[in-house]
């Protein structure tokens, strides 16, 4: 079987939704391989979602149906190895302090910085700052670009109160007390307050 026979069976096979990377067909040549998805972007087999990334869409009686930006990260987290947490409004919307989907999300991520545009959307995976990954539990690093997007002068007793429920959800407890040390200052000094106020004191520093 040729190469383009291959790739194309292994395409042709594949369920709808399903999102390719160069590095797929990792026993070929990248810059073939490039360019046959490439062909196939052109004929309309796939789409190109960004540089070595494409995409095979949902077709609906009302149109394509594209992947989420949280199913695109997370193909790309575990393609690359690389932890990728949401950043700004994305941060607000994954942990349930908004319920509106940004149209154009950001991402930090341990892996190489991108761009990925689907149709007029955008997703931004940037390069992480020191410490934004370094948290021990999952919940924390979230919490704070969340908390960071909403601005200090702007949390309220709802969001309080959203925070305590975050934290009573988590079985990661000790993990968020440790963490609570290394947050940035006003951050630290709300949880401490709220801690407080649940008996549930973290680690000081």
């Amino acid at each position: 079987m040729t190469v383009l026979a291959d790739i194309n069976k292994r395409i042709e096979e594949a369920p709808e939704g399903k999102l390719f990377f160069v590095s797929d067909f990792g026993e070929y040549d990248n810059s073939y391989v490039s360019k046959l998805l490439a062909l196939s972007s052109d004929f309309n087999v796939l789409e190109r979602l960004a540089k070595g990334v494409y995409y095979k869409p949902v077709v609906t009686r009302f149109g394509k149906v594209y992947p989420t930006a949280e199913e695109i990260v997370r193909c790309i987290a575990e393609r690359d190895h690389a932890e990728i947490l949401p950043a700004g409004e994305a941060a607000l919307h994954a942990l349930g302090f908004s319920t509106q989907v940004p149209v154009n999300p950001a991402y930090i991520t341990t892996g190489s910085p991108r761009v990925i545009k689907i149709g007029n959307k955008t997703i931004r995976l940037k390069s992480r700052v020191p410490g934004a990954c370094a948290f021990r539990s999952k919940l924390m690093p979230v919490l704070v670009a969340a908390l960071k997007a909403k601005g200090r002068n702007n949390i309220g007793e709802e969001d309080i109160q959203h925070i305590r429920e975050l934290v009573a959800k988590s079985d990661e407890k000790e993990l968020i007390r440790k963490d609570t040390a290394d947050a940035p200052v006003w951050i630290k000094k709300l949880l401490r307050q709220i801690f407080k106020e649940t008996n549930y004191e973290p680690v000081a520093r």
